[in-house]
């Protein structure tokens, strides 16, 4: 029942109706004029006329108060339609000022003067007012007033609106009372008698109020279910708020949780640094007395000497010569004694520097465990379930989908992720919300929710037959497809079992598993000593004869095998295991207590494919040891399928996936790029983004490879690149021609230059022979062509990409040591010279000097690559060798930028990569500048002296280093640190 309003509350809701919510201004015909949006929300003209304004331009602008787009109409605000409400309201606008919640403050607003207390109300629209005592006589006896409705203030008090002014609608043509409604589906208009006799003749017409009654019944009965979604709405946000609080109380509980964890790691700390404090000063301690005393035994020794000496010297200075020959022996005896003795042996000890006391090799292992697990702290499994994860679910019926449930019976089904979840099971265990609505309306609700395997598994026990709906939903959101139609029958007893089974196809020399369950009242009875299921595999010429079935199973003389039959840990529900020896089509029937059951044989496609003969390779990158990838770089596995007696099969089509993850995060599976290569075998391909290990979880339609999976593939931080065929012999230069992808490795002692791709494999044909067996120094110019430097000659060298030589020129005179060669996108070839410290720039084609840069001193040696050009300016940039450690960059029209490098010892090479960054070669380490100034982002520790330097692709650079004939790729885009334990791309 409606709760009663009261008068105040009436007149209350009045203004808010005739009261504009934007400008909180009434209501006028004029431009405040009320209008109301297609969302059914109320403006005036005014606040609608700036709400379109705001956006000149704009065709659309969003409601204030539900944010709903609305469409401006073509003509303007003035389009939109009357809000009926509000102008059939103002007429009640003169009594809203009265103040209703005294009885003293209703006055007769009939009367000329001060009216007297009110006692009643007319809502005539001639009225529409309180009434005193007289004036509600007069009202009840005057012809005058006949018709008027005149309501006491008792009356007005119990209803829950006041009563509106009775208008008689008129014909706006005839002035005839609007009493017809046209119900055409082009006029849809109320209309007079007249209209109907001429404009309406023939029309389908209705009378005006039955219409109106029929459309007032109509929107309150779609008014009712808005307000029964509103209730569903007002509870899913109880919920939330719930929700919420819970959140919020959560987020106390949770902080002092940590908070104490931390604290006591802390305290944990402060007590270990106490006790490694005093074992470091009971150490130095006991050193310190060590070294006094060995210093004690240093000094004596020291005197003793020191008094021999003396006493020689004073012998020599006062002694007569009979004296001197006298004792001579002593002396000299004395003298030896102490030029003989070892004085490191008494005093030997270590110097007090790092070699005395050190963190030994275990600390370091312990920190850098430590370290590694201080990430992994405070990491919450917090559910975080929204709409788009719930749509992933998907809905499984243990049985045959679409087979009828029978009433009284427990009906199961399954409800899975479509796809891996972040979120696990248990969380969402208690956001599960299911029901079965019955034909009748009744409902069903599902209390038993248990979790079965990777699933949730749902039992409903319908009771009366007929098309149900199953509702789930999670979170008060319904899933994916809910609700879904289930038809309920009435089995009689006397009905012979039938089967409800999944089926799907099997893999010829594989273990093939189906789960069957028996329909019907007989089958709660059936014990597993009664049941049996036999299957047999008819021979090609039957298959190819179209053989059906029926025939198939009626022929005793096959040879037919047993399957395996067990129960399940659901109730009437059975496993049935079998082999199917080859692939083709496996008949397979069911029997209870001999006899077989209704709707066998099944057929069963048995494909040729057998998943644990699948071979899987992993693509060998360079030096690289099997089964290994390297960081940001594409890593290829690959799957070649087999059939059951072996042979490789040679068509694709079957359904491949891979997931794979790191041991940092095993929750967080990703689903890796699969390539069907149409040939029997399939590559699956990611790129790692950490130094992780990666689990690779290989399955083919649905069958986990067995047996070596999952596969575990190590990464590495950088390429080496394999040897060419022959082995290196004495290489000196390297240069990248980065729009082809070769990389080429000069090797003056076997006459050639060796020819490898960016990948790190090697370039068909071979290497590329030359002439000269001198140590070179190489560089690739835009045409592709090598240019070569013969230090030795001074001469410079440019072949085509075959090897062929075209030009060859002598540098200039004081070009006397030429080291160092490089090539800039003009074409010019800049070459360095040792003994000078002086670049020298030359025309490519001759030769001829165009100009020199002088260098500081030591900024140049021979046998280093510290000299490059800047790709997008074209500006020369020099990484001087020895101390000051300095970036130069030299501009073409003159200018020079000195940076001091970040280096610490001498720079051995230079690289500038596109993205503005800059790679620098020093002893002990490559280092990566940010494109911001000698900034290092990025720092690879190395053991190699890597004198040469290249770009390889974007994102890539080569280090070479020719004594160790080591080559060597790096991706220096990303920060490791940052990126521990990523999930790869799937490219």
């Amino acid at each position: 029942m409606a709760t009663q309003a009261s008068l105040f509350e009436i007149t209350g809701e009045i203004i808010e109706i005739l009261t504009c919510p934007i400008c909180c201004e009434r209501y006028d015909d004029a431009d405040r004029a009320a209008k109301f949006l297609p969302c059914l929300h109320g403006f005036c003209l005014v606040c609608l006329d700036n709400l379109t304004r705001r956006n000149p331009g704009e065709v659309d602008f969003q409601c204030p108060l539900c944010r709903r787009d609305t469409a401006i109409p073509r003509g303007g605000v003035r389009e939109f339609p009357d809000n009926f409400i509000a102008k059939k309201l103002k007429p009640l606008e003169r009594i809203l000022n009265v103040d209703v919640t005294r009885p003293e403050g209703l006055r007769c607003g009939s009367c000329i003067v001060d009216g007297d207390p009110a006692v009643s109300f007319c809502s005539d629209a001639g009225c529409v007012c309180f009434l005193c005592e007289s004036c509600d006589r007069a009202h009840r006896t005057m012809h005058m007033f006949e018709g008027h409705i005149v309501s006491s203030l008792e009356q007005l008090q119990q209803r829950s609106h006041i009563p509106l002014p009775r208008q008689t609608l008129k014909c706006e043509q005839h002035r005839q009372d609007l009493s017809m409604f046209c119900d055409e589906e082009s006029c849809q208009r109320a209309m007079c008698l007249v209209c109907f006799a001429t404009a309406h003749n023939g029309h389908s017409v209705l009378d005006l109020e039955r219409k109106s009654t029929a459309v007032k019944e109509e929107l309150k009965n779609l008014a009712g279910a808005v307000a029964d979604k509103k209730v569903k709405c007002e509870g899913i946000s109880r919920y939330i708020d719930t929700e919420i609080k819970q959140t919020a109380d959560l987020l106390v509980e949770m902080s002092s949780t940590v908070s104490s964890l931390f604290d006591s790691l802390k305290s944990k700390l402060e007590t270990r640094k106490e006790n490694v404090l005093a074992d470091l000063t009971e150490v130095c301690f006991k050193r310190t007395n060590q070294l006094k005393h060995q210093n004690s035994q240093t000094k004596l020794i020291a005197a003793q000497m020191d008094s021999a000496s003396q006493f020689a010297d004073k012998a020599c200075e006062t002694g007569s010569p009979v004296d001197l020959l006298m004792a001579r022996g002593q002396i000299i005896s004395r003298l030896h004694e102490l030029i003989a003795v070892d004085v490191e042996r008494p005093v030997l000890f270590s110097p007090t520097g790092e070699s005395f006391i050190i963190l030994t090799e275990r600390h370091g292992r312990v920190l850098s465990k430590i370290e590694e697990l201080i990430p992994s702290l405070g990491h919450f499994g917090a559910s975080n379930v929204f709409p788009e994860q719930i749509q992933t679910l998907k809905l499984d019926f243990p049985i045959k989908c679409g087979t009828p449930w029978v009433v009284g019976e427990i009906n199961k089904v399954r409800i899975r992720a479509d796809g891996p979840s972040s979120t696990s099971l248990d969380r969402l265990l208690g956001m599960i919300h299911a029901y079965l609505e019955s034909p009748d309306g009744s409902r069903i609700e599902c209390k038993c929710v248990e979790i079965c395997g990777d699933c949730f598994e749902l039992a409903l026990k319908p009771l009366v037959a007929g098309l149900h709906q199953l509702n789930i939903s999670l979170s008060r959101v319904p899933i994916e497809e809910s609700p879904f139609l289930v038809d309920v029958v009435q089995v009689s007893e006397n009905q012979d079992p039938g089967v409800e089974i999944i089926l799907s196809d099997a893999f010829a020399g594989a273990e093939h598993v189906v789960f069957f369950k028996l329909r019907g009242p007989s089958s709660r009875r059936t014990r597993l000593s009664s049941l049996s299921a036999r299957y047999f595999m008819p021979g090609r010429d039957q298959v190819q004869a179209g053989e059906s079935s029926t025939e198939a199973n009626s022929d005793r003389s096959r040879s037919e095998s047993e399957a395996w039959v067990e129960e399940t840990d659901e109730q009437g529900t059975y496993r049935l295991v079998y082999t199917p020896p080859a692939a083709g089509k496996v008949y397979l029937t069911i029997f209870v207590d001999s006899k077989p059951t209704t709707e066998t044989p099944f057929v069963i496609n048995v494909n040729p494919l057998n998943p644990n003969s699948t071979q899987v390779v992993g693509n060998i990158m360079g030096k690289c040891p099997p089964l290994t990838a390297v960081v940001n770089m594409p890593y290829t596995v690959t799957l070649t399928t087999r059939d059951w007696e072996g042979k490789r099969l040679t068509t694709g089509g079957y359904n491949v996936t891979a997931m794979i993850n790191t041991p940092r995060h095993p929750d967080r599976w990703q689903q890796a790029e699969v390539v069907d290569n149409q040939d029997g075998s399939y590559k699956v391909i990611f790129t790692p983004r950490s130094k992780d290990r990666h689990i690779v979880d290989l399955k083919i339609c649905g069958y986990k490879l067995e047996p070596g999976m999952p596969l575990i593939i190590a990464v590495e931080e950088s390429l080496p690149f394999k040897d060419p065929p022959d082995g290196y012999a004495a290489p000196s230069g390297m240069a990248v021609d980065i729009d082809k992808g070769i990389v080429y490795v000069e090797d003056a002692k076997q006459g050639c230059i060796h020819r490898l791709a960016t990948d790190g494999g090697f370039m068909p044909g071979g290497a590329i022979s030359i002439s000269v067996r001198k140590k070179l120094q190489i560089a690739v110019n835009s045409e592709g062509k090598l240019v070569l430097l013969v230090p030795n000659l001074r001469c410079v060298i440019t072949c085509t990409a075959q090897g062929e030589e075209e030009h060859r020129w002598v540098c200039a005179g004081d070009n006397a040591k030429p080291v160092n060669v490089i090539v800039s996108s003009s074409g010019n070839v800049v070459i360095g010279d040792s003994k000078s410290q002086t670049l020298f720039i030359y025309r490519a084609t001759g030769g001829d000097p165009l100009c020199r840069i002088p260098l500081p001193p030591k900024s140049l040696t021979a046998g280093v690559s510290n000299v490059c050009v800047e790709p997008h300016t074209d500006n020369i940039i020099v990484a001087t060798h020895s101390e000051p450690y300095k970036l130069l960059e030299f501009a073409a029209d003159g200018g020079r930028t000195v940076w001091n490098s970040p280096a610490q010892s001498n720079q051995l090479a230079l690289a500038s990569m596109p993205s503005g960054a800059t790679i620098v070669a020093v002893l002990g380490s490559v280092l990566v500048l940010g494109p911001g100034g000698p900034v290092v982002v990025r720092k690879f520790p190395t053991e190699y002296i890597y004198t040469g330097l290249a770009l390889a692709e974007e994102g890539f650079f080569l280090a070479f280093d020719p004594g160790e004939k080591h080559l060597v790729k790096y991706s220096y885009t990303s920060n490791q640190s940052d990126n521990e334990g990523e999930i790869p791309d799937s490219k």
